[in-house]
C-alpha cells in the first residue's frame, strides 16, 4: 500500500528532520498551533465549495457531500501555507479538479482518490 503524501504525521516527520544553513532544525516544534475549524452543512452550498459563517470565527459551510470528502487532518505551514502542499487533480469519474490537501474523496462525486 502507497503512503499518502499529504498525510499531516508523513509531513511532520519531513520537515523535523531538514536544518537550515547553520544546521539548525529549520521549524521549530514550539511555533506549532492547532486550530480547530468547524464546518457546518448546508445543502445550498454547492459541493466542493465553503462558505464563511458571517459572525463566528474558524466555522465554516459547506454541502454534506463534501463534508463527507474532507480529510480529518489538514496540515498547513505558517499563515500562508495552504498553497505550500497544493496538489490540484482532476476526478477521472467527474472530471472536476480539487486540491487533495482537502480531500480524501472527491468532493463532487465522493469516489477515492487514487495516487
Amino acid at each position: 500500500m502507497k503512503r499518502d503524501p499529504l498525510d499531516p504525521n508523513l509531513i511532520q516527520q519531513q520537515l523535523k528532520i531538514l536544518k537550515n544553513a547553520a544546521g539548525l532544525p529549520l521549524v521549530s516544534e514550539m511555533a506549532s498551533e492547532e486550530i480547530k475549524v468547524q464546518i457546518l452543512p448546508d445543502n445550498h452550498i454547492t459541493p466542493g465549495k465553503f462558505k464563511a459563517h458571517p459572525s463566528i470565527p474558524n466555522t465554516w459551510f459547506a454541502h454534506p457531500q463534501t463534508i463527507k470528502a474532507i480529510r480529518p487532518d489538514v496540515f498547513v505551514l505558517g499563515e500562508n501555507g495552504l498553497e505550500d502542499f497544493e496538489t490540484i487533480c482532476q476526478c477521472k469519474n467527474c472530471q472536476q479538479s480539487f486540491d487533495l490537501q482537502f480531500f480524501k474523496l472527491c468532493p463532487f462525486c465522493l469516489l477515492p482518490v487514487h495516487f
